[in-house]
């Protein structure tokens, strides 16, 4: 789908824009940077996500973009995700996840179609 450095930027935007939003937990703003096709219909939904999301992995303390993959009908884009999570006698413990964000073409938007932690 990307066919230009300048519609890979745009991809890479839509990215960042989705993880700062999960990180906020402000749904608005992922709705509005992922679309409606972005898998998740209701704001409470996405907040247990987040919420969950950072219980299991911590905070989100750093964002990293790796690279854009080119596959029939999708695009996907890695980031390297560094968290910060409490240990249950208060240590603080960082660790890294690759994150994925597969995107398509929905009525000729790109809009995000998954997501998931690696």
């Amino acid at each position: 789908m990307p066919d230009t450095p300048e519609t890979d930027l745009v991809f890479r935007e839509q990215g960042n824009e989705i993880i700062r939003a999960i990180a906020a937990k402000d749904f608005e703003r992922y709705r509005r940077s992922g679309g409606d096709a972005s898998g998740i219909a209701a704001g409470e939904d996405f907040l247990s996500s987040c919420k969950d999301m950072e219980s299991r992995m911590g905070r989100m303390e750093k964002v990293e973009f790796l690279t854009l993959l080119e596959t029939p009908g999708v695009v996907n884009l890695v980031f390297r995700i560094g968290f910060c999570r409490k240990t249950s006698d208060g240590k603080s413990v960082k660790h890294q996840q690759l994150f994925q964000l597969v995107f398509g073409k929905v009525d000729g938007k790109s809009q995000l179609l998954g997501m998931r932690i690696m």
